[in-house]
């Protein structure tokens, strides 16, 4: 009897162990291809988030060693996360680091270490495509006696107004640079001399009807013009060129465009 009931007790014991193991393979195995596939794909979104970093990262250590005219990929931009907060605060850094490299803070104009490294490029370009380009010096006539009348102060306010009318009548046609302190520089491109004189005659009008209003006054300014257009000479021989016209303008009383 006691055999009998210990056989019976293992075949019981058995038939539970095969259902168990029957009911549990299935899930095991279930849970196993579960695993494979979230593993995937984690594997798959980290090695996203890491490119996204790697690339955020090149963006950051361009822009650190000067070059501030990188760009950063338009995907991460596009993305809905934190990632695209993150571009778009670096753009704006750059677009801040550039203007306080590029611009001058007072006028807005580019200074003149951007000018020169920009006119170099224009004349390269220009020489390979044969195309004309023309430099301008410009200079705001009597100058220190607004300073001496107004202060320097209301002469920054006569700085910028005029630098904003330079950057307006070379919008879309070249730029402007402030070359130093009443002095500036417009380059003009792919325009031939005839074509430049017509600009600065346009201007010119406008420079004279302007009104600056300083403490309640309203005072006029002229300014003077020294244009060399050559494409013979070298970029330094243009502007000694266009500087010694200038001058020669200031000499034959100023308010005048010479070429």
């Amino acid at each position: 009897t006691y055999l009998w009931r210990f056989n019976l007790l293992n075949m019981i014991t058995g038939e539970i162990k095969n259902r168990i193991d029957g009911s549990l393979n299935p899930i095991i195995f279930v849970g196993l291809i579960s695993l494979v596939i979230a593993s995937i794909i984690s594997y798959s979104y980290a090695k996203r988030i890491i490119n996204t970093l790697h690339r955020i990262k090149s963006f950051f250590k361009k822009t650190a060693t000067g070059n501030l005219n990188v760009k950063i990929d338009a995907a991460i931009l596009k993305r809905n996360d934190e990632f695209s907060e993150i571009a778009s605060a670096a753009l704006s850094m750059q677009k801040s680091l550039r203007s306080m490299v590029e611009l001058d803070g007072l006028t807005n104009l580019l200074n003149r270490r951007t000018g020169e490294q920009k006119l170099r490029s224009t004349y390269l370009s220009s020489d390979d495509a044969e195309v004309p380009f023309t430099i301008v010096m410009a200079d705001i006539d009597y100058f220190k006696s607004i300073n001496d009348t107004y202060g320097h102060h209301n002469g920054d306010v006569v700085l910028q107004n005029s630098a904003g009318l330079l950057k307006k009548h070379t919008s879309h046609k070249g730029y402007a640079i402030r070359w130093g302190g009443e002095e500036f520089m417009l380059v003009f491109e792919n325009h031939t001399l005839e074509e430049t004189l017509t600009c600065l005659e346009q201007l010119q009008a406008e420079i004279r009807e302007f009104v600056h209003a300083i403490e309640e006054t309203e005072i006029y300014v002229t300014m003077t013009f020294g244009v060399a257009c050559d494409g013979t000479l070298e970029i330094e021989e243009l502007i000694e060129l266009a500087d010694h016209k200038l001058y020669e303008g200031k000499s034959a009383g100023r308010n005048c465009i010479v070429s």
